[in-house]
């Protein structure tokens, strides 16, 4: 432990460096990245202009998803214009 009398920028640095070594050793751990991003993409699709954003992914009668965007841009309702809610209004939310 150092006081402020006998603390240098150096010795401050050092302890730091050394802290942050410690900590990175004992919590590492390896990631797939790859199955990271499609996992991610499962319930999104690519917009126009480059961004994603979320599908409706309402079951129909044929046994397909739907693949239109959600309307909700604030991400509260989930469904497409025709799907509008269809998530809260089966598990009787609204």
């Amino acid at each position: 432990m150092f006081t402020r009398s006998t603390t240098t920028k150096d010795t401050l640095f050092l302890e730091l460096t050394d802290s942050k070594k410690n900590t990175n050793e004992k919590n590492e751990k390896k990631i797939d990245f790859i199955d990271a991003s499609e996992c991610w993409l499962q319930n999104k699709k690519r917009r126009k202009n480059g961004d994603y954003g979320y599908l409706c992914n309402f079951t129909q009668t044929s046994g397909k998803r739907c693949n239109r965007f959600c309307c909700d841009k604030i991400g509260f309702y989930s469904g497409c214009k025709i799907h509008y809610a269809w998530e809260e209004k089966q598990n009787k939310m609204i």
